[in-house]
This record gives C-alpha cells, sequence and structure tokens, in this order.
C-alpha cells in the first residue's frame, strides 16, 4: 500500500515538473518570437497606429482618433525597446455628452489625484470620498439624459514614447502645441485630454506590439500563446491541487 502510494505522489510530481516545463518551453518561444518581431519597423506601427480610435469614456462618451504619427524617416529601433522623444502627432477628440456630464466627468478625474493622496495619509479614509465622487458623477449622468451635444477637435501633440522589457512597458508623455490648448479647452479640460491622449497610444501601441509577438510565435510554432499557457495553468492548477490534497502543499 505504502509503495503504491509513493508510486502515485512521485508520477504526480513528475507531472507537475512537466507542466512546469511546458510552460517555461511556451515562454522561451515568445521570448524568442518577440525579439524577432523586433524586426517589425517603425512604418508598420505608424501604419497600424493610424486610423485607430479608442472609447476612453462613457457618459459623456470620448473618442480619441490618432490621425497621424509622423517618426524620424531612416530611424531604426529595436521595437522591443525603445525610447523617442518628441514625436509629431495629430489626433481627433469627439465628446457626446451634456455641459453637466463633462463637467462631472472633468471634476472626477481631477480629484482622483487628490483621494489617492489622501487615502496614502489616512490609510484608506479617501476611498470613501471617491465613492461620494462617484455618486456625484452617476447623478449628474442620470439627470443629464437628454440635451447632449457632440463636439470635436483635432490637434497636434508633442509625444515621448518608450517601450520597455520587451515590450511589456509602454510610457507616453503628451503635450498639445501652440494654439490647440484653446480649441481644445472649449471642449473638455486640457489636462484631461492629455490624460486620454496618452493612454489611448500607450494602449495601442502595447496591443500591437502583443499581437506581432504572438503571429510571430504562432507563425513558427503552430503554437496558440493565449490558449497554450491557459491549459498549462489549468494542469499546474489541477497538479496544485492534488498536492494540496495529498498533505504535501
Amino acid at each position: 500500500m505504502g509503495w503504491c502510494f509513493d508510486a502515485f505522489m512521485c508520477r504526480l510530481c513528475e507531472a507537475k515538473g512537466l507542466a512546469d516545463q511546458g510552460f517555461e518551453h511556451v515562454e522561451g518561444e515568445f521570448k524568442s518570437a518577440r525579439t524577432k518581431a523586433g524586426q517589425h519597423t517603425l512604418k508598420e506601427l505608424k501604419k497600424a497606429l493610424e486610423g485607430s480610435k479608442s472609447r476612453m469614456h462613457e457618459k459623456p462618451d470620448v473618442d480619441v482618433t490618432i490621425l497621424e504619427v509622423n517618426f524620424q524617416e531612416g530611424l531604426d529601433v529595436d521595437i522591443f525597446n525603445f525610447s523617442l522623444s518628441g514625436l509629431k502627432c495629430r489626433v481627433r477628440m469627439d465628446v457626446t455628452g451634456s455641459a453637466a456630464q463633462i463637467a462631472a466627468m472633468a471634476a472626477a478625474d481631477a480629484a482622483k489625484g487628490a483621494v489617492k493622496k489622501v487615502s496614502a495619509l489616512t490609510g484608506g479614509w479617501g476611498e470613501s470620498l471617491a465613492q461620494g465622487i462617484g455618486g456625484l458623477r452617476d447623478a449628474a449622468h442620470s439627470s443629464a439624459a437628454s440635451g447632449d451635444e457632440v463636439k470635436n477637435v483635432e490637434f497636434d501633440v508633442n509625444l515621448d514614447l518608450g517601450v520597455r522589457k520587451g515590450g511589456e512597458e509602454v510610457s507616453t508623455a503628451v503635450s498639445i502645441v501652440g494654439d490647440a490648448l484653446d480649441q481644445v479647452d472649449k471642449v473638455i479640460p486640457v489636462k484631461t485630454a492629455v490624460q486620454y491622449v496618452e493612454k489611448a497610444i500607450g494602449d495601442k501601441v502595447k496591443e500591437i506590439i502583443s499581437e506581432w509577438a504572438k503571429d510571430q510565435v504562432k507563425g513558427r510554432t503552430g503554437v496558440d500563446v493565449d490558449a497554450a499557457r491557459a491549459k498549462l495553468e489549468e494542469g499546474k492548477a489541477k497538479v496544485q491541487e492534488g498536492l494540496e490534497k495529498a498533505g504535501l502543499r
């Protein structure tokens, strides 16, 4: 009986080891493909970015469309690890909602930074303040269902773009160019507009690069990275559960 139990546990541990090895193999293929995907150029990134549209806020509905991105001609970078400053971009922002909704959104966004500071100083008391602000914003939403209007503005921005850790981290810093500040402020507060443009570009860059890497893996190995990871994680979880039931974890 003891021998059977020992053999069973040995096989269980072997299964866990194989699951770990399988996960490491997929991760290795993914990292290798990411390196090869670095052969993608900034020209391809520009093409993928331009025309993309992102919903950044609901009620009021705020959409950011990247119209144009200008990278320096002839610039050659590792698409997974680079830092570029002073890029010229043009974007469009469409805002659909009432004046009350826009004002509530701006107030809520402005308060987020203050709430974080209060929470840090008071050990979490700021969370109740955040809930109160959210309630006021929701009240503005419900009371302004009618009378929506559509506003839009196109403007140029300077962009600092950084990609690190093989494309897993993307940073953006945006500044609105010249006299566009007044035009933007008539549609949406400038600070809020900058935050939305930064996030829209950053999220899209990360999405594009991640897809390039996954396509490389699938093309070279026939492995769907997301599906393989899910299956391996499921297998590891079952093995872990077996070890816990056996009192080994």
